[in-house]
Protein backbone atom coordinates (compact mmCIF):
# COMPACT_ATOMS: atom_id res chain seq x y z
CA UNK A 1 0.00 0.00 0.00
CA UNK A 2 1.07 3.86 -0.58
CA UNK A 3 2.02 6.05 2.07
CA UNK A 4 -0.64 9.11 2.49
CA UNK A 5 2.87 11.16 0.94
CA UNK A 6 2.63 8.95 -2.20
CA UNK A 7 -0.97 9.67 -2.65
CA UNK A 8 -1.05 13.06 -2.28
CA UNK A 9 2.07 13.37 -4.62
CA UNK A 10 0.28 11.99 -7.58
CA UNK A 11 -0.41 13.90 -10.57
CA UNK A 12 -2.94 12.63 -12.46
CA UNK A 13 -6.38 13.60 -13.36
CA UNK A 14 -9.23 13.70 -10.39
CA UNK A 15 -12.05 11.60 -10.76
CA UNK A 16 -14.62 13.13 -9.20
CA UNK A 17 -17.40 10.43 -9.91
CA UNK A 18 -15.04 7.81 -7.92
CA UNK A 19 -14.41 10.96 -5.54
CA UNK A 20 -17.81 10.99 -4.79
CA UNK A 21 -18.71 7.15 -4.92
CA UNK A 22 -15.75 7.30 -2.04
CA UNK A 23 -17.04 9.82 -0.15
CA UNK A 24 -20.66 8.51 0.02
CA UNK A 25 -19.39 4.65 0.89
CA UNK A 26 -17.10 6.65 3.75
CA UNK A 27 -20.01 8.92 4.89
CA UNK A 28 -21.78 5.60 6.07
CA UNK A 29 -19.47 3.86 8.44
CA UNK A 30 -19.91 5.26 12.12
CA UNK A 31 -15.81 5.41 12.88
CA UNK A 32 -15.54 7.68 10.24
CA UNK A 33 -18.57 10.07 11.68
CA UNK A 34 -16.97 9.90 14.32
CA UNK A 35 -13.70 11.03 13.34
CA UNK A 36 -14.90 13.63 11.40
CA UNK A 37 -17.31 15.47 14.24
CA UNK A 38 -14.82 15.25 16.49
CA UNK A 39 -12.00 16.78 14.25
CA UNK A 40 -13.82 19.48 12.02
CA UNK A 41 -11.00 21.54 13.07
CA UNK A 42 -8.50 19.73 11.95
CA UNK A 43 -6.39 19.84 9.10
CA UNK A 44 -7.46 17.72 5.87
CA UNK A 45 -4.17 15.72 5.83
CA UNK A 46 -4.28 15.08 9.73
CA UNK A 47 -8.01 13.62 9.26
CA UNK A 48 -6.87 11.63 6.35
CA UNK A 49 -4.21 10.06 8.34
CA UNK A 50 -6.63 9.30 11.02
CA UNK A 51 -8.95 7.68 8.75
CA UNK A 52 -6.46 5.25 7.42
CA UNK A 53 -5.94 3.80 10.88
CA UNK A 54 -10.02 2.26 9.83
CA UNK A 55 -9.10 -1.03 8.59
CA UNK A 56 -12.01 -0.74 6.19
CA UNK A 57 -11.15 2.60 4.57
CA UNK A 58 -7.55 1.24 4.39
CA UNK A 59 -8.67 -1.74 2.72
CA UNK A 60 -10.76 0.77 0.38
CA UNK A 61 -8.01 3.11 -0.36
CA UNK A 62 -5.66 -0.18 -1.09
CA UNK A 63 -8.18 -1.01 -3.59
CA UNK A 64 -8.87 2.56 -5.32
CA UNK A 65 -7.32 4.25 -7.85
CA UNK A 66 -4.43 6.70 -7.33
CA UNK A 67 -5.66 9.76 -9.15
CA UNK A 68 -8.44 9.72 -6.24
CA UNK A 69 -5.64 10.92 -3.54
CA UNK A 70 -4.46 13.89 -5.97
CA UNK A 71 -6.89 16.34 -3.46
CA UNK A 72 -6.89 15.09 0.03
CA UNK A 73 -8.61 18.27 1.18
CA UNK A 74 -12.09 18.04 -1.50
CA UNK A 75 -12.26 14.25 -0.49
CA UNK A 76 -11.99 15.67 3.52
CA UNK A 77 -14.52 18.90 2.69
CA UNK A 78 -17.03 16.79 1.22
CA UNK A 79 -17.16 14.14 4.18
CA UNK A 80 -17.32 17.23 6.32
CA UNK A 81 -19.78 18.56 4.48
CA UNK A 82 -22.39 15.16 4.12
CA UNK A 83 -21.77 14.24 7.95
CA UNK A 84 -22.08 17.86 9.91
CA UNK A 85 -25.23 18.44 7.63
CA UNK A 86 -26.68 15.25 9.31
CA UNK A 87 -26.23 17.17 12.89
CA UNK A 88 -28.84 19.18 14.44
CA UNK A 89 -28.61 22.54 15.43
CA UNK A 90 -28.30 21.40 19.24
CA UNK A 91 -25.63 18.81 18.52
CA UNK A 92 -23.73 20.85 16.41
CA UNK A 93 -20.78 22.16 18.49
CA UNK A 94 -21.39 26.13 18.78
CA UNK A 95 -19.63 28.71 16.37
CA UNK A 96 -16.39 30.37 17.12
CA UNK A 97 -16.91 33.53 17.75
CA UNK A 98 -14.26 36.14 18.52
CA UNK A 99 -14.35 39.51 19.81
CA UNK A 100 -13.63 42.06 16.55
CA UNK A 101 -12.62 45.97 16.96
CA UNK A 102 -12.97 48.76 14.52
CA UNK A 103 -12.22 51.95 14.29
CA UNK A 104 -10.71 54.59 11.49
CA UNK A 105 -7.17 56.09 11.40
CA UNK A 106 -8.57 59.52 12.55
CA UNK A 107 -9.15 61.84 15.90
CA UNK A 108 -12.02 60.99 17.02
CA UNK A 109 -13.05 58.49 15.06
CA UNK A 110 -13.86 56.30 18.12
CA UNK A 111 -13.17 52.55 19.10
CA UNK A 112 -16.11 49.92 18.66
CA UNK A 113 -16.12 46.02 20.11
CA UNK A 114 -18.95 43.42 18.49
CA UNK A 115 -18.84 39.47 18.17
CA UNK A 116 -17.91 37.73 14.72
CA UNK A 117 -16.43 34.47 13.83
CA UNK A 118 -12.53 33.91 12.91
CA UNK A 119 -11.59 31.52 10.07
CA UNK A 120 -15.53 30.16 10.35
CA UNK A 121 -16.68 26.41 8.47
CA UNK A 122 -19.99 26.68 6.42
CA UNK A 123 -22.25 25.94 8.91
CA UNK A 124 -21.06 28.73 11.38
CA UNK A 125 -21.51 31.16 8.54
CA UNK A 126 -24.87 29.68 8.19
CA UNK A 127 -25.45 30.23 11.84
CA UNK A 128 -24.14 33.65 11.73
CA UNK A 129 -26.43 34.94 9.03
CA UNK A 130 -29.69 33.71 10.73
CA UNK A 131 -28.46 36.16 13.76
CA UNK A 132 -27.26 39.16 11.60
CA UNK A 133 -29.74 42.12 11.79
CA UNK A 134 -30.42 41.89 7.75
CA UNK A 135 -28.88 38.78 7.06
CA UNK A 136 -25.83 40.26 5.90
CA UNK A 137 -22.05 39.26 6.71
CA UNK A 138 -19.18 41.64 5.96
CA UNK A 139 -16.09 39.49 5.24
CA UNK A 140 -12.06 40.27 5.20
CA UNK A 141 -9.38 37.64 4.24
CA UNK A 142 -5.82 37.96 4.58
CA UNK A 143 -2.85 37.21 2.16
CA UNK A 144 -2.69 33.85 4.36
CA UNK A 145 -6.66 32.95 3.92
CA UNK A 146 -7.84 33.88 7.64
CA UNK A 147 -11.05 35.17 7.54
CA UNK A 148 -13.21 37.49 9.74
CA UNK A 149 -17.00 37.86 9.27
CA UNK A 150 -19.36 39.94 10.86
CA UNK A 151 -23.22 41.49 10.82
CA UNK A 152 -23.26 43.68 8.20
CA UNK A 153 -24.90 46.25 10.53
CA UNK A 154 -21.85 46.50 13.07
CA UNK A 155 -19.28 48.25 10.96
CA UNK A 156 -17.45 48.31 7.43
CA UNK A 157 -14.07 46.29 6.19
CA UNK A 158 -11.67 49.40 6.70
CA UNK A 159 -12.84 49.85 10.03
CA UNK A 160 -12.32 46.44 11.25
CA UNK A 161 -8.99 45.70 9.24
CA UNK A 162 -7.84 48.82 11.07
CA UNK A 163 -9.27 48.30 14.55
CA UNK A 164 -7.96 44.64 13.90
CA UNK A 165 -4.37 45.45 12.86
CA UNK A 166 -3.79 48.76 13.29
CA UNK A 167 -3.46 49.12 9.87
CA UNK A 168 -4.85 50.73 6.85
CA UNK A 169 -6.40 48.96 4.33
CA UNK A 170 -3.91 48.78 1.51
CA UNK A 171 -5.78 47.03 -0.97
CA UNK A 172 -3.88 43.67 1.09
CA UNK A 173 -7.39 41.90 1.91
CA UNK A 174 -10.40 40.24 0.44
CA UNK A 175 -13.39 42.49 0.46
CA UNK A 176 -16.96 41.22 0.61
CA UNK A 177 -20.39 40.35 1.88
CA UNK A 178 -21.92 36.76 1.99
CA UNK A 179 -25.97 36.71 2.48
CA UNK A 180 -28.94 34.56 0.66
CA UNK A 181 -30.55 34.50 -2.43
CA UNK A 182 -33.65 33.25 -4.25
CA UNK A 183 -32.62 31.51 -6.86
CA UNK A 184 -36.14 31.47 -8.21
CA UNK A 185 -37.72 34.46 -6.47
CA UNK A 186 -37.55 38.61 -6.78
CA UNK A 187 -33.83 39.42 -6.36
CA UNK A 188 -35.19 42.88 -5.61
CA UNK A 189 -31.92 43.88 -3.38
CA UNK A 190 -33.51 46.09 -1.42
CA UNK A 191 -35.78 42.98 0.69
CA UNK A 192 -34.01 41.56 3.01
CA UNK A 193 -33.72 37.76 2.51
CA UNK A 194 -33.73 35.10 5.37
CA UNK A 195 -33.13 32.02 3.58
CA UNK A 196 -32.57 30.35 0.34
CA UNK A 197 -29.14 29.68 -1.29
CA UNK A 198 -25.75 31.39 -0.57
CA UNK A 199 -24.89 34.88 -2.02
CA UNK A 200 -20.86 35.44 -1.87
CA UNK A 201 -20.14 38.92 -3.60
CA UNK A 202 -16.12 39.99 -3.56
CA UNK A 203 -15.53 43.50 -3.95
CA UNK A 204 -12.14 43.51 -4.84
CA UNK A 205 -11.99 41.64 -7.49
CA UNK A 206 -9.89 43.47 -10.07
CA UNK A 207 -7.03 43.42 -7.20
CA UNK A 208 -6.75 40.34 -4.93
CA UNK A 209 -10.15 40.27 -3.87
CA UNK A 210 -10.77 36.70 -5.21
CA UNK A 211 -7.58 35.39 -5.05
CA UNK A 212 -7.08 36.62 -1.37
CA UNK A 213 -10.94 35.17 -0.72
CA UNK A 214 -10.10 31.48 -2.23
CA UNK A 215 -7.19 31.22 -0.26
CA UNK A 216 -9.76 30.46 2.55
CA UNK A 217 -10.84 27.34 2.72
CA UNK A 218 -14.53 27.50 3.49
CA UNK A 219 -15.14 30.28 0.88
CA UNK A 220 -12.97 27.64 -1.84
CA UNK A 221 -15.65 25.36 -0.61
CA UNK A 222 -18.54 27.20 -1.04
CA UNK A 223 -17.17 28.25 -4.93
CA UNK A 224 -16.88 25.10 -5.90
CA UNK A 225 -20.59 24.86 -5.75
CA UNK A 226 -21.20 27.73 -8.09
CA UNK A 227 -21.91 25.13 -11.12
CA UNK A 228 -23.14 22.46 -8.97
CA UNK A 229 -26.28 20.44 -11.10
CA UNK A 230 -28.35 20.44 -6.97
CA UNK A 231 -29.88 23.43 -7.11
CA UNK A 232 -30.63 23.30 -3.53
CA UNK A 233 -26.78 23.66 -2.95
CA UNK A 234 -26.35 26.09 -5.84
CA UNK A 235 -23.92 29.26 -4.77
CA UNK A 236 -24.56 32.85 -6.38
CA UNK A 237 -20.56 33.89 -6.91
CA UNK A 238 -20.23 37.56 -7.78
CA UNK A 239 -16.94 39.36 -8.62
CA UNK A 240 -17.32 43.67 -8.72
Amino acid sequence: MKSFEQYIEERETLNEGVIDKFVSALAKLKPVKNIIQKTYRDTPRSVFLQLLTIPIVSRMVERSSTDMFLKVADIVDSLRSVILEEKTEEDYIVERLTKLSASLPYKGAGYREFRGVENPTEREILNTLKKAKFSELRFTVDSKGKMWAWDSDHDLHDAVIFGMTGQKYNGDYAKGVIGFIDMDGDDDPSKITREGNLRVIVHNSRTVGVDYALKNKTLKSIAKRVNTKDAKKRVFWRDI
